[in-house]
């Protein structure tokens, strides 16, 4: 009987969880999770106090809060959690801070400029687009309140400058190639239509097919996002499209300045400073 080779058992007895490094980076990847995780909680606790300051202090002087310069500032610190990106549980805190904020102070988002509000509606409609179903779901909760609150603050007219500030942020979101996953955009635009249809407190207005004429609208915007994306590595036949869709809002100018300001900053991408 032949003896055992050496190396064969060498190897036999070196298991991988026997070996010295393998165990060092073990531990390692241990305490990395752990301080990850703690990090994790620490940002969604600090998370949660800002929102609570903000919700009391909201609270304790709203009415000396309603004209003035304040305002701004705490609906502009709330679009920076939803810029930033939070975890899940965080989102669901700040998307309840919105809803509050809209309902005691829709008078910052519909009168005067609509910086404020455009700037929301950017951020909810990427959040339309989120992997994350649940803050997809948020995010059309959210943006729906604000469909609503608009019609309500008009005096049940219209909802002109939300339907106005999401066809021009969709409008920058496909102009900067952000990406617009259709599948799931398409879907949020169905759960939007459907709490429309489904609120009956509505029933009875032109408030569901003020939300329907939106969407639809919407919709035809992404039809030029397969186009683009096709055409993206063709420069020229990109700002051709472009050129032809800022031509068919000429009736709109806020739209048709959005995407002559898109085409501009292809231009000047390119090289080419006398056509941008």
């Amino acid at each position: 009987m032949m003896p055992p080779n050496s190396e064969s058992a060498n190897s036999f007895d070196s298991g991988t969880l026997n070996h010295p490094q393998t165990r060092e980076n073990l531990v390692e990847e241990t305490v990395r999770l752990h301080r990850a995780l703690c990090e994790s909680n620490l940002a969604t606790e600090i998370g949660l106090t800002i929102l609570d300051c903000l919700g009391l202090y909201s609270i304790q002087f709203r009415d000396s809060m309603q004209d003035s310069s304040v305002l701004p500032k705490v609906a502009r610190v709330y679009l920076r959690f939803l810029q930033l990106g939070q975890s899940e549980s965080l989102s669901k805190h700040v998307f309840a801070a919105l809803r509050a904020f809209i309902n005691n102070f829709s008078h910052a988002l519909f009168k005067g400029n609509a910086i404020l509000c455009g700037q929301l509606v950017y951020e909810l409609l990427k959040c339309c687009d989120s992997r994350l179903s649940s803050l997809r779901q948020e995010a059309c909760a959210v943006l729906y309140l604000l469909m609503r609150s608009n019609f309500e603050f008009s005096g049940r007219k219209g909802l002109t400058r939300v339907h106005l500030q999401v066809i021009i942020s969709v409008s920058q979101m496909i102009g900067n190639v952000i990406g617009l996953n259709n599948a799931r955009f398409q879907e949020s635009l169905s759960i939007i239509n459907s709490y429309a249809t489904s609120d009956k407190a509505m029933k009875g207005s032109g408030f569901p097919m003020e939300v329907k004429d939106l969407t639809r609208r919407v919709r035809t915007v992404l039809m030029a996002t397969a186009q683009m994306q096709a055409h993206h590595m063709d420069p020229e036949r990109l700002l051709e499209l472009q050129h032809s869709l800022a031509n068919s809002y000429a009736s709109t100018p806020e739209l048709r300045h959005t995407w002559l300001v898109t085409m501009a900053r292809n231009h000047e991408q390119n090289g080419n400073i006398s056509e941008a």
